[in-house]
């Protein structure tokens, strides 16, 4: 018959246990050095290769059929970044048509401006790039150009002012 102190120890140790599992593993505290986030970092590494990879794929020029604000949410910390526009276009290769959705930059912590920016886009052409064996397959690279209010600000390398152009 085991003791009241074993069962006690053993009582401790499940309960342990059940504490361990609920706190969250943390990721090693050199990569906490790195700015931004590691996972951040990573994420920009490869849209930076997905887009070099891309950039061969044959262009063509998307209508904007429709445009929404969307609430852009940090994953790791669930902080609220602002809202980014996200557009829906429709485009033609070879005479069939073919859609896709493109998401900008968090810009703004204003819905009622962000949406009314988003919608004023409408219309608007975006030029994007379709996989040749498989034009249903389309991008959109920031660096082909597009509306104004889609294209993320950024410094003047020179003054370090952002110029922001709106429509």
């Amino acid at each position: 018959m085991p003791s009241a102190a074993s069962e006690n120890a053993a009582v401790i140790r499940r309960i342990q246990s059940k504490i361990m599992a609920m706190v969250p593993i943390r990721q090693p505290a050199f990569l906490d050095l790195l700015h931004p986030p590691f996972d951040s970092w990573w994420q920009r590494c490869l849209n930076y290769f997905f887009s070099r990879w891309t950039q061969s794929w044959p262009r063509a020029e998307a209508i904007i059929d429709r445009a929404k604000a969307e609430e852009a949410v940090d994953s790791e910390s669930g902080r609220r970044l602002g809202w980014k526009p996200v557009l829906f276009y429709t485009y033609h290769v070879d005479g069939d048509t073919y859609s896709g959705e493109a998401e900008g930059e968090p810009w703004t912590y204003d819905w009622l401006t962000a949406s009314e920016v988003a919608k004023s886009m409408e219309g608007d052409s975006l030029p994007i790039r379709y996989k040749p064996d498989s034009p249903s397959r389309s991008v959109y690279l920031p660096s082909d150009g597009g509306p104004p209010q889609f294209i993320p600000a950024r410094p003047d390398p020179k003054s370090g002012l952002v110029i922001v152009s709106l429509k």
